[in-house]
């Protein structure tokens, strides 16, 4: 059975100088060291830095046996990429973490991110063509892609995971007002132009910063999540030194079953907030990213952070409902829900109370 891409994209074959295809014999004999079964208590660490492939397998399928030989080829023909194998039936954690449908199923892993899965075995020369199209990839534009498919599909797929776990930040005690975003022109077009050019062919209505903001923030609050998560991701590439739309992007992730993504976004905004409240925000959202991801520790020390400069907030309410659903602790989890449908030091966005009320049900 050919492999079925779980997310798509356009394939470009690029000039095979690998040193498997330079010097065979010399690959050959590297491949038992680049092809290994994955240390599962190493997992995150493997996957989390560089470029490798993920291989999901039973040694008993006729699948998995056709496939075997095309692995053999692609590790002679690409020795500089680990290729890590796991005996599903054998590790069904793992098996059941990366939501296994097929067997074999092939991962493409590139800094923690699961940018390419295929179910079904697949030719070398197609596993090849795929991990050279994910090394040259821009791996800004493939996070975003990767969010935007977990937020319409509702699956996770394979998890995103890092190399290490940050401790969680200090409380911090300086008060300060927060950055204010850099001021444009209520009329200013951003559109880049080359200098003493006429300006033929310009789009006027392209949005200006203060309306793609109103517009992503809208959509925020609405529950248009992948129309705000665009917003949010262009005013960063517009200015990546704004930390007001970090933190709103990080709270939309974290709100959205970001997990791992959501707290290194997280991570790299309080590395540079100073204003306590706002940090509080950050850190209620970054509990429930936390959580997400299985740390329920951290979650809780950031979670109880929050709370004591934000006790009436109703969104820190909502995300400390919805960590005690994680946990499974309905009871606790509707005790949070009450406490937030009443606060409103933020009050909750019409979508929040939404959800609010379908998890009371649930309750």
């Amino acid at each position: 059975m050919a492999a079925v891409p779980v997310r798509g994209a356009c394939r470009v074959r690029l000039l095979d100088l690998s040193p498997a295809r330079l010097n065979p014999g010399r690959a050959a004999r590297r491949e038992h060291s680049m092809m290994n079964a994955l240390p599962i208590d190493r997992h995150d660490e493997v996957l989390g830095t560089g470029l490798c492939v993920l291989v999901f397998r039973v040694q008993a399928s006729p699948a998995c046996a056709a496939f075997q030989p095309e692995l053999e080829e692609f590790a002679r023909r690409s020795p500089q990429i680990p290729v890590w194998t796991v005996e599903a039936m054998e590790e069904r954690e793992v098996s059941e973490r990366h939501h296994l449908r097929a067997l074999p199923s092939i991962v493409v892993y590139r800094e923690g991110l699961p940018c390419r899965r295929f179910a079904g075995a697949m030719s070398a020369g197609d596993l090849t063509e795929a991990v050279e199209e994910v090394a040259a990839a821009d791996m800004a534009v493939e996070y975003n892609d990767w969010m935007l498919d977990l937020l319409e599909t509702g699956e996770t797929g394979s998890p995103h995971v890092g190399a290490s776990t940050p401790a969680p930040h200090e409380q911090r005690a300086e008060v300060f007002p927060a950055p204010a975003r850099p001021a444009r022109a209520a009329t200013e077009v951003l559109v880049p132009m080359t200098a003493g050019a006429p300006a033929v062919g310009v789009a006027q209505d392209a949005p200006t910063w203060d309306e793609l903001y109103e517009e992503a923030n809208d959509a925020w609050y609405a529950g248009d999540v992948p129309t705000a998560l665009t917003g949010f991701t262009a005013l960063l590439e517009m200015d990546p030194a704004s930390l007001e739309i970090r933190l709103h992007r990080g709270q939309l992730l974290a709100d959205n079953g970001g997990g791992a993504l959501a707290v290194r976004e997280l991570d790299r905004y309080l590395d540079e907030a100073l204003d306590m409240f706002s940090i509080a925000y950050a850190r209620s959202a970054r509990a429930l990213a936390l959580a997400e991801a299985g740390r329920h520790e951290a979650a809780d020390m950031d979670m109880a952070a929050a709370l004591a400069v934000t006790p009436e907030s109703a969104w820190a309410h909502l995300r400390l409902a919805r960590i005690h659903l994680l946990r499974g602790d309905l009871s606790a989890m509707n005790g949070e829900l009450g406490q937030a449908r009443h606060l409103n030091d933020p009050p909750l966005t019409d979508a929040q109370r939404q959800l609010a009320t379908a998890l009371q049900r649930l309750a």
